[in-house]
């Protein structure tokens, strides 16, 4: 079959955004491709990743890290200002004394979870003044919308422990090649990674990267865990284990699998109602546990072992330094492919060859700097507007919150005032489904330069795409599981 060419120049894409008068500066860096023949041989392409995705040397992100200053965190670390670890969501917190947290719950409303067994704070008002900001008909939330909140709020999912099992080593019922009289399974660490690829989106993931444990990468896992534990690197013994006071990881442990699921997009655009919210947590509360659970099971079939350490370790560090995404000012990780729209990232400690994956450049961390819709959009002022980010978080944001100093230039997060309403994930121009097919020749712009980033970030404050009316979403056309079609489909 002969080849069709259909040249797209970057002056006749300029000419089509109305730019041209910015030929000059941005000819140099727009590739162009004639045919799906040179897209095919292009590097990416064998990470079926977007075109534009650049990949990036291992430890490099386009965060800037000082390995150096990094260093392992002690989990049960106590916040000044609570009673819990710095890792609760202090701004639900009514015992949390903290300025920024008291302003939080004057604006809040008390309640009582019963399913909890405790005491929180809801943020109905603020929700509520911001919502009537594009809707002046808007009152609150009614009750089929809280009652659909209420479903994720206690849906749970399967806990190893229901029958007696731990997180850390799973179920433990897959049956093993050695029960099946076989030998393990032997392929190349690229093969693996392809295999664990295809397992990982047939179980519900947006996909799988690997992290090596290096000198570096091994200050991402906490020194002690959330449960007080020890967690042991490098350990001579035969077996992982646990102890009363140790988690203990043998040396042949020497990969990160990363696994993160999408959020319910459907949902999290109805954000700063409760939809919002529910959006974000049901893919955690009802699929991560399965999707944990499915991999070690898978794991194990092939004769090695998948180690969860719970959340122990800086899951968006392990995403951006395997490549899933980019850190982003919302502080947290934005994919090319699906935005701030991923959720959950999990992660297991393997003995199975493969091979790591290298973080990106997709041109999300510098289109930060210049964006700030997601800050602009917080409800609660949670998220910073500073355009250049910092290694230290204001001191009064997160005053004596980690025993260890940050180590990464970021925009940092209030998290006094975060109420996880899910906005930032909506709004943000990358969480666009990308129905028209400009969505990805603007993509591939802000991948090569930055000198339209500005005008882009405009473009999509004019053109809203991210926040629905909650009240609409009843009569949607609701996908399977409530994440858009364009999300599910193949995006490279």
């Amino acid at each position: 079959m002969q080849n069709f060419h259909s040249t797209v120049s970057r002056r006749e894409f300029m000419k089509g955004l109305g730019l041209t008068a910015s030929l000059g500066a941005v000819s140099a860096a727009t590739p162009v491709f004639h045919d799906l023949d040179e897209v095919i041989a292009s590097p990416s392409s064998n990470w079926k990743r977007p075109w534009f995705v650049k990949e990036r040397d291992f430890e490099n992100p386009t965060v800037d890290v000082d390995w150096s200053r990094m260093q392992r965190r002690n989990k049960t670390f106590k916040d000044p200002y609570s009673n819990g670890s710095v890792y609760d969501f202090l701004s639900s917190n009514p015992t949390c004394t903290h300025p920024d947290s008291v302003e939080m719950q004057r604006r809040g409303k008390v309640v009582n979870n019963n399913g909890y067994k405790h005491v929180s704070i809801e943020f109905p008002p603020i929700s509520d003044e911001a919502l009537k900001k594009r809707d002046p008909n808007w009152t609150t939330d009614s009750l089929k919308n809280l009652a659909l909140r209420s479903a994720v709020e206690k849906g749970r999912m399967f806990n190893p422990a229901y029958v007696n099992k731990t997180w850390f080593l799973g179920l433990q019922e897959a049956v093993t090649p050695t029960e099946l009289g076989l030998p393990n399974w032997s392929g190349t660490p690229e093969e693996n990674l392809k295999m664990l690829h295809q397992v990982g989106r047939l179980f519900g993931a947006a996909m799988v990267s690997v992290t090596e444990l290096t000198e570096n990468t091994k200050k991402l896992i906490c020194r002690i865990g959330a449960s007080g534990k020890e967690i042991v690197l490098d350990s001579q013994d035969p077996e992982p284990h646990e102890t009363a006071t140790q988690i203990i990881i043998p040396s042949r442990f020497k990969y990160l699998i990363n696994f993160p699921l999408i959020c319910q997009d459907t949902l999290t655009r109805m954000a700063p109602s409760v939809l919002g919210l529910a959006g974000h947590h049901n893919s955690g509360a009802h699929h991560q546990g399965d999707l944990r659970n499915a991999m070690q099971a898978f794991l194990r079939g092939l004769g090695y072992t998948g180690l969860n350490i719970d959340t122990d370790y800086i899951s968006s560090a392990t995403a951006v330094t395997s490549g899933i995404a980019e850190h982003s000012r919302g502080a947290t990780i934005c994919s090319p492919e699906y935005g701030m729209q991923l959720v959950c990232m999990d992660m297991l400690i393997t003995d199975m060859p493969l091979t790591p994956t290298k973080p990106i450049d997709a041109g999300i961390n510098k289109f930060c700097y210049t964006c700030k819709i997601c800050a602009e959009s917080c409800p609660s002022g949670a998220l910073s507007l500073d355009t250049d980010p910092v290694y230290d978080v204001d001191p009064e944001w997160r005053p004596g919150a980690l025993d260890v100093p940050y180590a990464h230039k970021a925009w940092h997060m209030n998290n006094y005032r975060c109420y996880f309403c899910a906005q930032c994930h909506a709004v943000c121009p990358f969480s666009t489904t990308r129905d028209a097919s400009i969505h990805n020749f603007v993509m591939g712009t802000v991948t090569t330069t930055s000198i339209l980033n500005g005008f882009f970030a405009n473009m999509e404050r004019t053109m809203g795409y991210g926040l629905k009316n909650p009240d609409s979403w009843w009569d949607h056309d609701i996908p399977l599981f409530g994440i858009s079609t364009k999300f599910t489909e193949k995006r490279g």
